[in-house]
């Protein structure tokens, strides 16, 4: 994935925060310019780890990042 990688049929843009960290933000979210961030997802040696903000004890783990993402599209509530 590129540092910023919009991902439309999901309704979520992917921003690298840091070497193999990303925020990511909900498209549709965001009138004031802010972005409506959904959360984070960790890469941990092969395993992602998904941080969900509005479940702050809630962390997922998954095999591959593009499970990881599909936790955190706004149809996965």
């Amino acid at each position: 994935m590129t540092p910023h990688t919009r991902i439309q049929r999901l309704g979520l843009e992917l921003h690298e925060i840091a070497d193999r960290h990303w925020r990511v933000d909900d498209i549709g979210v965001s009138t004031s310019g802010a972005p409506g961030v959904r959360g984070y997802i960790r890469d941990l040696d092969g395993m992602y780890e998904v941080t969900r903000f509005g479940l702050p004890a809630r962390r997922s783990y998954f095999r591959s990042l593009d499970a990881a993402v599909r936790d955190l599209a706004p149809s996965a509530r």
